[in-house]
């Protein structure tokens, strides 16, 4: 009995628990000029990247954010300013939970 009142506790705690915050994620071609060595710590304010890297001189970055606005900034601002990176293109682009 007394375990059957804690496990409704926990549901009934869990239905009304606040939703997880929504993040903007994106994946973004990295070009890297010839022979560069680009840093791979792929964290940025309110960002985290995970590079996935297919052929010399290209990257594929999945990059998530809290919001649209730390977003911008890493891909308009933070990586084409890394060093050894050539050109940065935004492929897509999703915003929820």
């Amino acid at each position: 009995m007394r375990i059957s009142f804690v496990c409704s506790a926990i549901f009934a705690a869990t239905a009304f628990a606040a939703p997880a915050m929504a993040t903007t994620d994106a994946y973004v071609l990295v070009e890297t000029l010839p022979g560069a060595a680009v840093d791979t710590n792929w964290g940025f304010d309110q960002c985290k990247g995970l590079p996935h890297s297919f052929r010399p001189n290209e990257m594929v970055v999945q990059i998530g954010c809290d919001d649209l606005a730390s977003l911008n900034k890493a891909v308009g601002t933070d990586i084409p300013a890394m060093q050894g990176v050539k050109r940065v293109t935004l492929w897509m682009l999703g915003t929820g939970q």
